[in-house]
């Protein structure tokens, strides 16, 4: 699905653009993956796990969410990518309530209100869908920051998966999933 362009002003005054990106931001998005996931050991992904994906992978990614039921919402500042976001809604019969969310943000963009105005336009679309009554996501157990927005918006937590993650040092970090049960 694609998530029409909006237009936001950060905290410090900063204008931003959120949109779906296009098939042909693939490079850029990648890039961004790349450098985002250098910068901090709370994606579940590396920055080598993006570096082995091809332009062509991410290309049918985009593809794939903006004509599908799921959404990508990319954030822009004067036209660099500062942020990336999607929810997937779940197909099968059983989980057709469930929606699971990622979102990543630049480090020289942290602290500055991207967080909220994402999680609050990921919440408006998951409400939006036939059938979501719940948003799920997984946090790295010592990442404060975000574990502080997901309750601000109503997440709980509702398990745990002990080690993770594991960092080049062989240090293991416990990731815990968190549940926002929408009302309609």
């Amino acid at each position: 699905m694609i998530y029409k362009e909006k237009q936001f002003i950060l905290k410090d005054g900063t204008k931003v653009i959120l949109k779906s990106p296009s098939v042909e931001e693939a490079k850029d998005i990648l890039a961004f993956m790349v450098e985002v996931a250098g910068q901090s050991d709370f994606l579940l992904n590396s920055s080598e796990d993006f570096m082995n994906k091809t332009i062509e992978d991410e290309e049918k990614w985009i593809k794939g969410k903006n004509e599908g039921d799921s959404c990508i919402i990319t954030v822009y500042k004067d036209g660099k990518i500062i942020a990336n976001s999607d929810i997937e809604f779940m197909k099968h019969k059983k989980t057709i309530h469930r929606s699971s969310v990622g979102i990543s943000v630049h480090k020289e963009y942290w602290n500055k209100g991207i967080g909220t105005i994402i999680f609050e336009e990921l919440i408006n679309v998951a409400k939006n869908h036939p059938n979501t009554e719940q948003i799920e996501l997984g946090v790295i157990s010592i990442n404060e920051r975000a574990k502080h927005l997901y309750k601000k918006f109503g997440f709980i937590e509702t398990g745990i998966i002990p080690n993770s993650l594991k960092l080049k040092d062989g240090t293991y970090l416990d990731e815990i999933l968190m549940t926002k049960f929408l009302e309609k």
